[in-house]
C-alpha cells in the first residue's frame, strides 16, 4: 500500500511463505475421506523488533497482518483498486503454489 493504493515498490520485493492445511472431508454416508488442501500466507519475519523499538507498534507487525491478509478471504469484492489489487496478488500467489 502506498498512498492509499497497491502499487509495486521497485527494489522493495516481498517474500510470501505458502503454508498448505490439509482439511478432512467426509463424504456422505462416511465411508470416504478425502483431503481438501487450503493455502494460507506467512512472511519469514513475523515481528520487526527494530520497528517495534522506535516505537512503530503497527509497523512492527505490518508484513505479518498484509501476508495473512491475502489468503483471509478469497474473491474480495474487485470493484475498487485496492479490491482489484488484492484478487490480483491473490491469484499470483496461489497460482505459483499450483505447479
Amino acid at each position: 500500500m502506498h498512498g492509499g493504493s497497491l502499487r509495486a515498490v521497485p527494489g522493495r520485493p516481498s517474500t510470501l511463505i505458502g503454508v498448505p492445511f490439509d482439511r478432512p472431508v467426509i463424504a456422505y454416508g462416511g465411508k470416504t475421506i478425502n483431503t481438501l488442501r487450503l493455502w494460507g500466507a506467512a512472511t519469514h519475519d513475523s515481528f520487526d523488533f527494530q520497528e517495534f523499538s522506535g516505537g512503530d507498534f503497527v509497523g512492527a507487525l505490518a508484513g505479518t497482518l498484509a501476508a495473512h491478509t491475502l489468503t483471509r478471504v478469497l474473491y474480495p469484492d474487485d470493484s475498487t483498486e485496492l479490491g482489484q489489487g488484492l484478487r490480483f496478488v491473490q491469484e499470483y500467489f496461489l497460482s505459483l503454489l499450483a505447479r
